[in-house]
C-alpha cells in the first residue's frame, strides 16, 4: 500500500518541535493489519510536501471488505471527525 501524507496544521515554534511523531494505522474492524510510526518534519509543513509511506498489508479471508487507515499524533489529542 502507498500513501501520502500531507501535514496541514499551523506550525508554532512555540508549540510544535522541529519534527512530530505519528502513527499510522491500518485495520479492517476485527484486527490491526498494520501499524508504524512516522515523522513530519517542520520543513514538510512549510514546503508542504507530502510524506510517502510504503508498507504491506496481509489479505485475510473476512467478512469485513474494507480497511480503515487512522494518522494519529504520538503526542497531541486531536479530534477524531477532523
Amino acid at each position: 500500500m502507498d500513501v501520502f501524507v500531507r501535514p496541514t496544521w499551523v506550525f508554532n515554534p512555540r508549540w510544535h518541535s522541529k519534527s512530530e511523531v505519528f502513527w499510522i494505522i491500518v485495520d479492517n474492524e476485527e484486527e490491526i493489519l498494520h501499524m508504524e510510526s512516522f515523522i513530519i518534519q517542520s520543513k514538510n509543513l512549510f514546503e508542504k510536501k507530502d510524506i510517502e509511506i510504503n508498507f504491506f498489508i496481509p489479505f485475510r479471508d473476512s467478512k469485513v471488505t474494507y480497511y480503515r487507515m487512522s494518522v494519529v499524533s504520538d503526542t497531541w489529542i486531536t479530534d477524531p471527525e477532523y
